[in-house]
């Protein structure tokens, strides 16, 4: 059985809307409850670090 361990994405994920005013960084949020952003380079990868928690994530971009 798997459990959910991967990040949710809070905002800003759905498309670049660094030109329309939007937020230029995603929010998102490890299983842990910690609040990060993903710099641009970041959003072209599956697996993100959680500082906070020691550990990588999976994150899927297109589940937004």
């Amino acid at each position: 059985m798997t459990s959910e361990k991967s990040w949710k994405i809070i905002q800003g994920a759905a498309g670049d809307d660094d030109n329309a005013g939007g937020v230029g960084e995603p929010l998102i949020e490890c299983p842990r409850g910690h609040e990060r952003r993903v710099s641009r380079q970041e959003r072209t990868e599956s697996v993100i670090w959680c500082e906070k928690c020691g550990q990588s994530y999976q994150i899927d971009w297109q589940a937004s």
